[in-house]
């Protein structure tokens, strides 16, 4: 004859393993804490961030293309710096004087005569008392073979001749004038660069010297419209 366990009996059982189980893990426990305490020397720890933005970053060496990425380091800057469009989240990413493109690519006395011209200062007064940008649109464009060029008569290796194209396009009508520019970069090793600005420089380059070689003046002194 086959032998059933009774529901109750068979709770009573399961009831007891656990309850079992619970105890021999509690005593284990108990016997772990019992162990550690109590602490011989109490000891206190400040633990201390340092924010990102005021991380820095050491360069020791640079890279065997160098001369390459420094000509597209120009091409960049160039048209960061004089490209213009009504768009105000974008004016503002690359003109402003806290971490914009610009800024972290310039020099001191550079940001100081960028941040000096009539554009400048009227898009970004426009920008800070939420004022739409005037619609039309400056774009720079390089010649193919001798946008960027060595510096005639430089003593250093880090100075360079720029010839760009800037078309600006106002109501409709296009004004197209070509410039020339002398840029000297310092690129040196042992570099240190700000942890916030390893994206836009990751090689801590900066423009030391920028200056027209023209008639043309710096079109962003002239204030285009009304």
């Amino acid at each position: 004859m086959q032998t059933r366990m009774e529901p109750p009996f068979l709770m009573s059982r399961i009831l007891t393993f656990i309850l079992t189980t619970a105890v021999v893990v509690l005593v284990v426990l108990v016997i772990t804490l019992v162990k550690m305490f109590p602490v011989e020397r109490p000891q206190i720890f400040f633990l201390e961030g340092v924010p990102a933005e005021n991380t820095e970053v050491r360069l020791t060496e640079m890279p065997g293309n160098i001369e390459t990425y420094k000509t597209e380091f120009i091409r960049e800057y160039v048209k960061a710096r004089n490209e213009i469009s009504p768009d105000a989240l974008a004016m503002q990413k690359k003109w402003n004087d806290r971490d914009g493109i610009v800024h972290t690519l310039s020099g001191d006395d550079v940001w100081a005569t960028f941040s000096d011209t009539d554009m400048w200062s009227a898009i970004m007064t426009s920008i800070t008392q939420h004022i739409a940008l005037p619609a039309f649109t400056c774009r720079v464009n390089f010649p193919e073979s001798y946008s960027v060029i060595p510096y005639a008569g430089s003593r250093t290796k880090d100075e360079y001749e720029v010839h760009f194209y800037y078309d600006c396009n106002l109501n409709g009508q296009t004004h197209s004038k070509d410039y020339r520019i002398h840029v000297k970069l310092q690129a040196e090793g042992d570099m240190t660069i700000k942890w916030v600005d390893r994206l836009d420089n990751p090689l801590g380059i900066k423009v030391i010297e920028y200056n027209h070689l023209d008639d043309n003046g710096d079109p962003l002194s002239k204030t285009t419209w009304n």
